[in-house]
């Protein structure tokens, strides 16, 4: 299931983020960028 959020890096830069899998397993950060969505990496 993914959960949707918002986080904040710092003052005015606030991303909309997706968050899915374990907590305990290494980090995937996928970037993209203006009009493109997370959609982009279902496949």
């Amino acid at each position: 299931m993914v959960e949707l959020g918002r986080i904040e890096t710092g003052p005015g830069l606030v991303f909309d983020v997706s968050i899915a899998g374990d907590a305990a397993a290494p980090l995937v950060l996928l970037l993209h960028g203006f009009a493109v969505s997370r959609h982009l990496y279902d496949a």
